[in-house]
């Protein structure tokens, strides 16, 4: 897999920069735009994409990519090739609801990956929009309502010349245009959850903060460089059915029929699948083996973008940057075969806390930091951003297939 490969020190302070800004630079940027770019067209605009190098080069509106039908509705009716994708499970982000799309440049085609994300082609944008329901058991965007509002779109664009970059953009209260916003954004609302009132501050991230979670490290030539890649598309993530086009197809066999993806087996059955887990999720008389896979799912597509090391197992050595902890939660890496890399009776390398001494005890999830931190709201929770409320669902699964587990008192 290719990733653009930047000095830690040098992308720190690219970024750093990036994310104190308020793209203060707006009117420039129009105007280089405008020299460049057909903003008129109705068709993806692709010249936008082509040869970004600062951020003067970055659109200041969604809606100059035309990369919806109608751009105030970035939840459905996609232009060009772009197509709707979802997650068997899905990283948690304050309840809110995520409408995901890919654009990939017509002609070209994504590489298949047993365990990383698919190889995406250069100019290929990942397209996540963000909205926050009133109620949640009332989800589902409708333009002109505020049953459920937009909040944000974030894109990450494969360059030519510097890789993949994040791009954030939050809507305005009239719900009819995003603005690029680099130095991300917070606010405090509230939203209703089965029948709770939850009031929190929601943060959009800036550039800078966007880098926690995608970025991967990689020794080359004795030297640490830093890969910036996203995390959800992975097969193990999107074997599952959709409705796309009209039509109620798998994810990747769409890819296939349209020619958008190589290197697929040619049983989709024997892709291993993270099984499908969401806040309706009934876990009464699941067995253990059924938590231990659900669980792993869950701290798969929520833990393990940091807490992972894979050069040992595989021909990627691209860390986490949490790989350092020994703690490491990929869903192929085997429970049985590898428990301490899974917390079981791991003494922690940088977290202590009075009553805690291992990140995870088998048959006591109340001593195990592993969810001991999932349920903080305090600088040491995890995961560190993206969140301010807790995942009250996902912490429960992770305590029953914790307490799940034979007891074992590590020892104590």
């Amino acid at each position: 897999m290719k990733y653009l490969q930047i000095p830690l020190l040098v992308l720190g302070s690219m970024l750093t920069a990036c994310g104190g800004s308020s793209n203060s630079n707006s009117n420039n940027s129009d105007d280089k735009q405008a020299a460049r770019c057909d903003l008129s067209t109705t068709k993806i605009n692709r010249c936008l994409i082509e040869g970004i190098e600062t951020l003067d080069d970055v659109a200041e509106n969604l809606s100059d990519y035309n990369l919806f039908k109608d751009n105030q509705d970035p939840t459905k009716n996609p232009n060009g090739n772009g197509f709707p994708y979802d997650l068997t499970t899905a990283l948690f982000t304050d309840y809110s609801t995520k409408y995901r799309y890919v654009y990939i440049p017509e002609g070209k085609k994504a590489n298949y990956s047993e365990e990383e994300v698919l190889e995406f082609p250069v100019g290929t944008i990942l397209v996540k929009t963000f909205a926050l329901p009133k109620d949640t058991a009332n989800r589902g965007f409708t333009k002109g309502s505020k049953d459920e509002v937009l909040v944000e779109t974030r894109l990450l664009v494969n360059t030519a010349n510097r890789g993949w970059l994040a791009f954030p953009y939050v809507w305005n209260d009239e719900q009819t245009e995003a603005k690029f916003t680099p130095g991300g954004k917070t606010f405090n609302t509230s939203i209703i959850h089965k029948g709770q009132q939850k009031d929190f501050t929601y943060g959009v991230p800036d550039i800078a903060t966007c880098k926690q979670c995608h970025q991967l490290t990689d020794l080359v030539d004795g030297k640490e460089v830093s890969n910036f890649a996203p995390i959800g598309p992975k097969a193990r993530l999107l074997n599952r059915d959709n409705e796309i086009a009209g039509q109620t197809i798998n994810q990747i066999s769409y890819m296939v029929e349209n020619n958008l993806i190589s290197g697929v087996p040619t049983d989709l059955a024997t892709i291993e699948t993270i099984p499908s887990f969401d806040d309706t999720t009934d876990l009464t008389g699941k067995t253990e083996q059924e938590l231990e896979k659900l669980a792993k799912g869950y701290l798969d597509i929520n833990c393990a973008h940091c807490h992972r090391r894979t050069g040992e197992s595989n021909s990627y050595s691209m860390d986490g940057k949490a790989g350092y902890s020994g703690l490491k939660l990929e869903y192929w890496r085997g429970f049985a075969e590898d428990k301490v890399a899974h917390g079981v009776c791991k003494v922690p390398i940088a977290y202590s806390a009075d009553g805690f001494a291992f990140d995870l005890v088998p048959g006591d999830a109340s001593k195990s930091i592993l969810t001991h931190r999932m349920e903080l709201g305090t600088a040491k929770r995890m995961p560190e951003v993206g969140r301010d409320l807790n995942h009250d669902e996902g912490v429960a699964l992770v305590k029953a297939w914790i307490n799940s587990m034979p007891a074992d008192n590590c020892g104590q």
